[in-house]
């Protein structure tokens, strides 16, 4: 069974459909990486799949059942969010932030407890944070964020964790370093990711399965190698690609070079 799934899914911003009778499923267990053009969807597609926005029409499956139909803390415990600018205050301790990732698993009315902090221990030290936990979030650069914030994802224990653009503004290193810690947490960890994501060349290197929205809202799913062809991505984004093997690693490597009227 998938653990996420779309089910005729129609939504629309006023008089203007985003989306339309979208049935999608992702796989369990791998990396899912959600491509398109700005405005073409895919954000609000992961919002719907996050109950971070209703469906006009359609419903959205978490394990077989409605998400929407779901309680709160049973969704916080299946399935864990990071939007693309999260925000917390800028002098709250890594630690403590990670700590917010077991609100959904703490007794209703109890505190923090020691299996609590041995978990987010361990969510640090997966994320190689460790050595920050008692640094403020103000004091950290980019990447050392977006890798507390996955930690704090981490130690929410879910099933499934989504998450939107979590390579914006990083510099090649931690870029790399967030998507290598994503694929090992599919790979060892048996988590269901789905990223959106704007580099080509890492939803490549590091999906084992793409979601396409194109220019016309169309949605195409399939490996890497079946959707990352100069047709299809003329469809996507409106331009003209060229398609090689990357040089070590086989993944398509997409060389985009005009726009097509």
């Amino acid at each position: 069974m998938s653990p996420l799934e779309a089910c005729n899914l129609t939504f629309a911003y006023g008089d203007s459909d985003v989306l339309r009778e979208v049935s999608l499923k992702i796989p369990a267990g791998q990396v899912t990486a959600l491509i398109g053009a700005n405005g073409s969807g895919k954000s609000t597609l992961l919002r719907l799949f996050a109950r971070l926005l209703r469906p006009g029409a359609g419903r959205v499956l978490l394990d077989g059942r409605p998400l929407h139909d779901l309680p709160t803390r049973a969704v916080a415990r299946a399935l864990a969010v990071l939007p693309q600018n999260p925000e917390a205050p800028s002098d709250l301790r890594v630690s403590e932030l990670v700590l917010l990732g077991r609100y959904p698993h703490r007794p209703r009315f109890g505190g923090v407890q020691r299996r609590d902090r041995e978990i987010a221990e361990r969510a640090l030290a997966r994320c190689g944070v460790a050595d920050l936990a008692s640094r403020a979030l103000g004091t950290l650069s980019g990447g050392q964020r977006r890798l507390a914030w996955i930690a704090m994802a981490l130690a929410q224990e879910t099933g499934v964790l989504l998450l939107d653009e979590p390579t914006a503004a990083l510099d090649i290193a931690h870029a790399l370093e967030v998507m290598d810690l994503l694929r090992s947490l599919s790979r060892e960890g048996g988590q269901t990711i789905v990223v959106a994501i704007h580099d080509l060349s890492l939803a490549a290197r590091y999906a084992d399965h793409l979601v396409a929205v194109t220019a016309d809202r169309q949605i195409l799913a399939g490996s890497p190698v079946d959707l990352l062809t100069p047709a299809i991505l003329r469809r996507v984004f409106q331009v003209d690609v060229v398609v090689v093997p990357d040089p070590r690693t086989g993944t398509p490597l997409c060389i985009p070079y005009r726009s097509t009227p």
